[in-house]
């Protein structure tokens, strides 16, 4: 089951009940195709047990409740181009990401 994220305080507890994971899958999906300034569009976050959620950052401008999950060495987060989403979310959220595994 996919669940909405579109508040900060949804997204604190969605991180919240994510702790003591040991991995998550995560993806982002940006503007880039058009002319004006680029900007992360939404946030994907899955686990395997529990299904997915969509991060609506447009919605819910503050992300900064991620930052401590996605910093955690202990969680892996496996990530499809990461050098993408790693760069965009430091860029638009000021995220940084550490222990990503990355298909090419």
């Amino acid at each position: 089951m996919t669940r909405w994220i579109r508040t900060t305080g949804e997204l604190a507890e969605l991180v919240g009940s994510l702790a003591g994971r040991r991995a998550i899958a995560l993806d982002t999906e940006s503007d880039s195709l058009h002319h004006h300034r680029e900007k992360v569009c939404l946030v994907q976050i899955g686990v395997e047990e529990d299904g997915g959620w969509l991060v609506d950052p447009l919605a819910a401008r503050d992300l900064s409740p991620l930052g401590p999950l996605l910093a955690d060495p202990a969680v892996v987060k496996v990530l499809h181009g990461a050098d993408y989403d790693v760069t965009t979310l430091k860029r638009d959220f000021g995220v940084h990401v550490r222990r990503a595994c990355s298909t090419p």
